[in-house]
């Protein structure tokens, strides 16, 4: 028989003073991780290439315009590859619940995006579950690269919002249950 130890989960959970910090390490993919880099290198030889055919004199004006917007829509995608492969290498979510307000960071090496909510205004917060997100899915793409979505979802007026990339449903419906007992603490 085989003994299995139950499972520690992704979210580092730290109460420090009134606030509660939540960290939620990026979910590895790591074929994902070695396609992007891989795809990233053909990228650059693209852009390369690109950049030395161009002719900036009027002779070949058509062909040179394709050039252009052809850069112009890879150097887009690559920005998206970056931003995909530094997430998924070093990307982390930061939720810190103080007593007037829920930060939500996402956090990459070069960049950090944040988004503040009033506290009195969330309602409804649970550990959704769900289906696994698609890259085929055009309304969920970003899901499967990690950029957005979540396991723990909250009503904050008349929009749903979501954190915990990748976190399981026992790890997410832990989070949850930290956060209410932080929100319980905080009231009496």
């Amino acid at each position: 028989m085989v003994s299995v130890a139950p499972g520690r989960g992704r979210a580092r959970i730290d109460h420090s003073g009134s606030n509660l910090v939540i960290t939620i390490p990026s979910k590895k993919n790591y074929l994902l991780l070695t396609f992007l880099a891989v795809w990233l290198c053909a990228w650059l030889f693209g852009v390369v290439s690109a950049l030395t055919s161009l002719d900036l004199s009027f002779e070949q004006a058509g062909a040179q315009v394709f050039t252009l917007v052809w850069l112009l829509l890879w150097c887009i995608g690559g920005a998206f590859a970056i931003a995909a492969l530094l997430w998924g290498m070093a990307g982390k979510e930061v939720v810190t619940i103080g007593r007037q307000t829920l930060c939500h960071d996402k956090r990459v090496p070069i960049y950090t995006w944040r988004r503040e909510y009033d506290i009195t205004h969330i309602r409804s917060l649970s550990a959704s579950g769900g289906a696994t997100a698609s890259v085929f899915d055009p309304s969920r793409s970003l899901e499967f690269w990690g950029l957005t979505g979540g396991s723990i979802r909250f009503d904050y007026g008349r929009s749903t919002h979501r954190f915990g990339v990748g976190l399981d449903d026992a790890d997410a419906k832990h989070v949850v249950a930290q956060i209410e007992q932080h929100n319980a603490a905080l009231t009496q």
